[in-house]
């Protein structure tokens, strides 16, 4: 199979030579161009390939390029200095891929709300839709390239459960990535125009009521916010006063080996998620093998279902900039437990409250993160800092600067594995710095302290099962909370168990599996791999997991009953991955 980079003439009418030739023709119902590569070969006829085009802002026509099975973009079709600035869609093409010389960006940048509101651009639908058809695989040829939809511009993405939507570099294409390989690409950006508090708000809009008040930018401010790992001609913007905008939808999406460092000291994450509001719709979405954050919400209010997070080499779940979503379903495991020195994943959840520079007024004005996150199973790499993930360790959940989060029916273990006994470099740890290190929960600040002290931070019918269950800042001890209306001064531990946890200490040697004989004290049935145990069959330390809250019958995750995985995730699967997973 051959990978070409051909630049079109321009011409609304374009005529190639491939696959033994034919005539493009614009189609004027999803802007794709039709290559009639057809032929009549015993009574059979050929398939055809569908190749994306447009017409320029100069009115000329731009269009793919077919080669083999597949579809190519030259840099004169789209990059990060040549938006498309219409609505355009790739349509499935059997076997092959629609690979892109340079990155794809969909929509104009505007880094002034004013600016955009004078060229019509004030929400999503405004501007071009990225239509992408289901069974559709998205390539890019350079690891600095990337995927980027502007503020008021949306992306369709809608794959299904047998014909998944696949973004991924064309270096995987040619089966030259070994499975937890990053960085061979950069990732996907999606802009919107909705909350984030790195702005500055008038006081008094309420996000539990919605309808009662309105969400206004302060005079005088300004609402348009660099997006990180982006500079000079590759910027991107997000933010504004529209809550509920929407910029499209993703769903049953892929995105492998991703997150290049496009901007020195900050690779992208798989998927970042600007300021995109709660109509955006975002369900089954899987993030594989990526350098930086799986998923990102900088601010925003789309509500997630059905995720997968597997060897993302920082935080799998990143929530900034006041995110006030729901997250439902996700499965996060970290990766490369069978090597010290690559084993995978700071934080299954990393939960920001506020921008540091506006922090005390956001407290002020109750504009932190209110994330909800509902059936999380945290499956931890335990390792040593510094392995990956900003100095980090392999951990569960970290919440700071005052987010004020809500978990629920959830799993956060190590016990698959022991802690590390090496760091980066491959040299011994010193057993004295192995304490509180691979924990399932920690409070960082003296906000998030206050906050669990007055309720802000509910946590309940969730399992804890993790050599340290949970940790301070220096990971030298237990956190203690600051004494408030709902709890007194005391540990993180204590407050887990107050809140309908199941809390238990896995041995850090590894020896207590989440699979294991539950009958045997030390031992427990929780996981069945990464699939949840009915509630009813789940044993710690010998004793029946019981919940006071009524109707806790499924926690995790996924289930073996109800496993939404199947079908179109990469990497869980016999048959649709590159190596077993660790624990198997």
């Amino acid at each position: 199979m051959n990978f070409l980079k051909i630049a079109l003439p321009s011409a609304l009418a374009i005529v190639l030579v491939g696959c033994g030739g034919g005539d493009i023709n614009i189609n004027a119902d999803d802007n794709s161009s039709i290559v009639d590569n057809s032929s009549v070969s015993g009574g059979e006829l050929t398939a055809t390939i569908t190749c994306a085009s447009y017409v320029d802002e100069n009115g000329d026509g731009q269009a793919g390029v077919v080669d083999g099975d597949n579809c190519i973009y030259s840099e004169s079709f789209a990059d990060f200095d040549n938006p498309i600035l219409t609505s355009i869609t790739f349509s499935d093409i059997g076997d092959g891929a629609h690979i892109f010389a340079g990155s794809l960006f969909v929509g104009q940048n505007y880094d002034a709300l004013a600016d955009a509101t004078t060229a019509g651009i004030a929400e999503g639908g405004d501007g071009p839709t990225l239509t992408i058809r289901a069974g559709v695989t998205i390539a890019l040829q350079a690891p600095e390239d990337f995927v980027a939809v502007m503020r008021g511009s949306r992306v369709e993405a809608q794959g299904t459960s047998t014909a998944p939507i696949t973004f991924t570099s064309e270096s995987d294409l040619r089966g030259l990535v070994t499975p937890e390989q990053v960085q061979t690409w950069g990732g996907l950006i999606i802009n919107g125009f909705g909350f984030t508090n790195a702005c500055s708000y008038d006081a008094g809009w309420d996000r539990d009521d919605l309808s009662g008040t309105t969400l206004a930018v302060a005079a005088g401010q300004e609402c348009s916010v660099l997006m990180e790992g982006a500079e000079g001609g590759r910027e991107n913007h997000y933010g504004g006063a529209v809550h509920d905008d929407n910029s499209g939808t993703l769903s049953y999406v892929v995105v492998k080996h991703a997150g290049f460092e496009v901007v020195e000291g900050n690779e992208l994450n798989g998927i970042t998620f600007g300021a995109v509001g709660s109509g955006t719709s975002l369900n089954n979405i899987e993030i594989y093998s990526n350098q930086d954050d799986g998923i990102e919400f900088f601010g925003g209010s789309a509500d997630l279902t059905n995720y997968v997070a597997l060897y993302v080499r920082d935080d799998s779940i990143d929530i900034d900039q006041g995110y006030f979503g729901t997250i439902r379903n996700a499965l996060v495991i970290q990766g490369g437990a069978m090597d010290e020195a690559v084993k995978t994943g700071a934080h299954c959840v990393e939960s920001d409250g506020s921008a540091s520079s506006l922090k005390a007024t956001n407290i002020a004005n109750d504009y932190v993160s209110k994330a909800t996150i509902e059936n999380l199973t945290c499956i931890i790499s335990a390792k040593a800092p510094a392995v990956a993930g900003n100095s980090d360790p392999g951990a569960g959940i970290n919440a700071e600067e005052a987010h004020n989060l809500t978990l629920s029916s959830s799993i956060i273990t190590t016990a698959y594995t022991s802690d590390a006994a090496l760091d980066a470099s491959g040299v011994a740890i010193d057993a004295s710095n192995l304490a509180f290190t691979n924990y399932c929960f920690q409070l960082e600040d003296s906000e998030d302290l206050a906050n669990a002290g007055n309720g802000l931070i509910n946590i309940n019918t969730s399992i804890f099962a993790c050599a340290d269950i949970s940790s301070n800042k220096g990971r030298d001890a237990d956190i203690t909370l600051t004494a408030g209306t709902t709890y007194g001064a005391i540990t993180g531990q204590a407050f887990l168990e107050a809140q309908d946890n199941i809390v238990f200490s896995a041995s850090s040697d590894g020896t207590s599996p989440p699979n294991g004989d539950g009958s045997i004290p030390g031992r427990m049935t929780i996981l069945d791999g990464f699939y949840s145990v009915p509630v009813a069959d789940m044993l710690v330390d010998g004793n029946a997991v019981i919940f006071t809250t009524a109707g806790t019958a499924e926690i995790g995750a996924v289930s073996a009953a109800n496993d939404w995985t199947l079908g179109w995730t990469y990497g869980l699967h016999e048959g649709s991955r590159g190596q077993a997973l660790w624990f198997q």
